[in-house]
């Protein structure tokens, strides 16, 4: 039994499980070593010297009593028993451990399981009613997603729920570090609605909302009608993709921004990215009729 708890071995192997094979094997063949079972088992020699005079065939030549196998262990407890009590009061010690339950990895919502949750978001009431546009972090879970909510009269929102969707962003480093983030919903009849919104990228939220976008390459719009009462319910969300291009841009200039600094107002920036805005809005149109 002590061969086969250090080995986890039989010391001796039978070539039929007949009672013939094993009767032969008990009484005529010798015991198999350590190494010719477990060559990668390292135990001291006296261990094993002991263990094989108690498989011994002769009663004679084994161990009369416990006495004779405590006294053969001895050397042994002497060489190692530093090593066993340190064992021992890392053993006490891990048990006083609390074990703690690694956290379950949360499977990722199908996209269906999103809208469901969008369509159950509220206009925040520290939020005027009135049709603006600004962008929040939508949080499930594990999950975020990059979202912009707009509140738009009811007829806008109607008229658009089948349309184009575009996407463009501006960066300006100087004076101070600011992304125009533009979204533009378009249809032949009702015309182009500009959604544009700006991150300011020596923020927090800025570089969250912008890191977001680059990673996912998609967003959100979550439509709320003014006329509603409160609190507003979303009444359509609209999904968003990013070229890849544009995604790998946004992740380039979290990275730039946090390095800028910054020599005048946000506002400022804000003004020179509006103009530029109106200078491109009619380059975007033509790409949308």
């Amino acid at each position: 039994m002590l061969f086969e708890m250090l080995t986890g071995k039989m010391p001796l192997q039978a070539e039929t499980h007949s009672f013939g094979g094993w009767y032969k094997v008990h009484h005529f063949q010798q015991p198999r070593s350590f190494d010719s079972v477990r060559p990668q088992l390292k135990l001291p020699k006296a261990l094993e010297n002991l263990v094989m005079s108690c498989l011994a065939k002769k009663p004679e030549e084994r161990p009369q009593t416990v006495g004779d196998v405590l006294k053969a262990l001895e050397p042994l407890d002497q060489r190692f028993s530093k090593g066993l009590q340190l064992g021992e009061r890392i053993g006490s010690t891990l048990t006083k451990v609390p074990i703690v339950a690694e956290p379950k990895q949360q499977t990722p919502l199908s996209d269906t399981e999103i809208e469901r949750m969008i369509r159950l978001q509220s206009w925040p009431k520290n939020k005027p009613t009135a049709e603006i546009v600004f962008a929040h972090p939508f949080r499930s879970g594990s999950q975020k997603l990059a979202t912009l909510w707009v509140m738009l009269k009811k007829e806008d929102i109607q008229k658009r729920l089948v349309c184009k969707r575009y996407n463009q962003f501006l960066f300006l480093m100087s004076p101070h570090p600011m992304l125009l983030w533009i979204t533009v919903l378009y249809t032949r009849d009702a015309g182009p609605k500009w959604l544009p919104c700006y991150l300011d990228m020596k923020t927090p939220p800025g570089q969250e909302m912008a890191k977001l976008l680059g990673e996912s390459g998609r967003y959100r719009i979550l439509l709320f009608a003014l006329e509603d009462s409160r609190p507003q319910p979303c009444s359509h969300a609209i999904a968003v993709s990013i070229d890849a291009s544009q995604c790998q841009l946004l992740q380039q200039w979290v990275t730039t921004s946090q390095s800028l600094i910054s020599v005048a107002s946000a506002n400022m920036s804000k003004d020179l990215l509006k103009t530029e805005f109106d200078k491109l809005k009619p380059q975007i149109l033509k790409k949308l009729e």
